[in-house]
């Protein structure tokens, strides 16, 4: 390596690519660049440059290594190259949602389960290592060179390129460019994984935070309704009293059962409003109960609801249907949420399908609607209402299926499977 390109790569290198990289600030650095630099080195670090340039508005992990190998063809002849991590579980080399030669990678990892590279992981050094079927078939043997990746003086993966280049034909400038785009290879997916972390972060904040909100506005409701129902009960109970003295002096029976049938319904209406609400109810309770029930119960209660929206809704229960394990609030919750996910127009007349199924220890609930789903509203209802319905499905270890059609409308399946176990949720 000439001195000034060994002084402008120690100059590049201190800017501060490593595993754990600041983002780079290069478009300033054309103007640190020594004069005596002889034009093939000049243009080396140009080529490094201009790759640090492109990937700076890569999105993915697939586009920064499709980058790394344009520049890694720019830099030395490249036939083939892998960017490889090593699974902590099975102790393989293999590639983190990045579109590779699979003969490659299944090359690399034989060498690497035999052992032919690890003294690359053990000198801790760029390595030119031999391919050996080339040499044994090809009149141009080829050749690996082999970059090791460590973190935290752990090794962590490889990068590879097959080239033509031997040890005589391989410069150290060549070995070094190619090790720093590797450096800031590294550096840039790592920024892009920890941005996806924080962004999921932030949207899951953002859903619990909304959910949170909305239970405690269940909870002020709950209270407001234990109010209104001892308001309600107490004035009943005098009629109903009222009622059955009026039974031992009035003929007109027929009335007064009409009056005592009514009443009758309307503490049917509390009584399942009590239930919903469950205003007394400090902790869920899991236990054996049955879908069918919790449906029924759900349906009487909002139907009115239904009705005034002009949503009519049917209930398929299925025979046969074994108890599971939950609680009716979850239920609520989920067939709340499910209706909440149609794009159904208030006072237009749609149509919804409650079912239940059970086949081989699998219950499914199942919606069936004749509308679509409202994914315009994809960015406020529509993810709460699926955060919702994901997480209390995984609480019953349960599996989601959606099919949605803006012609035929949607529908929505979810598999409970009677084994599950609410300790590890």
């Amino acid at each position: 390596m000439s001195e000034a390109t060994s002084s402008l790569m120690g100059l590049y290198k201190g800017t501060g690519i490593k595993r754990s990289n600041q983002y780079l600030g290069i478009d300033s650095f054309d103007e640190r660049i020594p004069s005596v630099l002889k034009s093939s080195d000049y243009l080396l670090l140009a080529k490094i440059i201009s790759f640090e340039k492109e990937i700076r508005n890569a999105e993915n992990a697939k586009q920064v290594f499709h980058h790394l190998i344009d520049a890694a063809k720019k830099i030395v002849p490249t036939k083939e190259a892998a960017l490889l991590f090593i699974d902590e579980e099975t102790g393989q080399l293999k590639s983190e949602k990045i579109s590779q030669d699979n003969e490659l990678v299944e090359m690399l990892n034989k060498y690497y389960k035999e052992g032919v590279i690890n003294f690359v992981f053990e000198s801790k050094r760029p390595t030119l290592v031999p391919e050996l079927e080339s040499y044994n078939s090809s009149p141009a043997p080829m050749n690996f060179i082999l970059f090791p990746i460590f973190e935290n003086d752990k090794k962590k993966g490889l990068f590879a390129v097959l080239t033509s280049l031997n040890k005589n034909s391989l410069t150290e400038d060549e070995k070094e460019a190619l090790n720093l785009i590797v450096n800031i290879t590294l550096g840039k997916i790592e920024k892009i994984k920890l941005l996806q972390d924080l962004f999921g972060a932030y949207e899951e904040a953002q859903a619990y935070q909304a959910k949170l909100s909305n239970d405690y506005r269940l909870i002020e409701i709950g209270k407001l309704t234990e109010g209104i129902v001892e308001d309600i009960i107490s004035p009943l109970q005098v009629i109903l009293s009222q009622v059955e003295l009026l039974k031992e002096h009035e003929e007109n029976l027929d009335g007064i059962n009409k009056i005592k049938k009514q009443v009758d319904k309307i503490n049917g209406v509390i009584s399942r409003l009590v239930k919903f609400a469950d205003v007394n109810r400090k902790a869920l309770r899991i236990s054996s109960f049955n879908l069918n029930q919790i449906l029924n119960d759900y349906y009487n209660l909002v139907k009115s609801t239904l009705d005034t929206l002009k949503l009519e809704c049917v209930l398929d229960l299925g025979k046969n249907i074994p108890t599971m394990l939950t609680h009716p609030d979850y239920i609520y919750q989920l067939l709340t949420n499910l209706i909440g996910l149609i794009d159904h127009k208030p006072g237009r007349k749609s149509g919804v399908i409650l079912q239940t199924r059970y086949n081989v220890g699998i219950i499914s609930l199942n919606l069936i609607a004749t509308q679509s789903l409202k994914l315009e509203n994809r960015k406020n209802s529509f993810e709460l209402n699926m955060k919702i319905i994901e997480n209390i499905a995984a609480k019953h270890s349960g599996k989601i299926k959606i099919d949605n059609s803006k012609e035929s409308g949607c529908s929505i399946s979810i598999k409970f499977p009677l084994k599950t176990d609410f300790e590890k949720k």
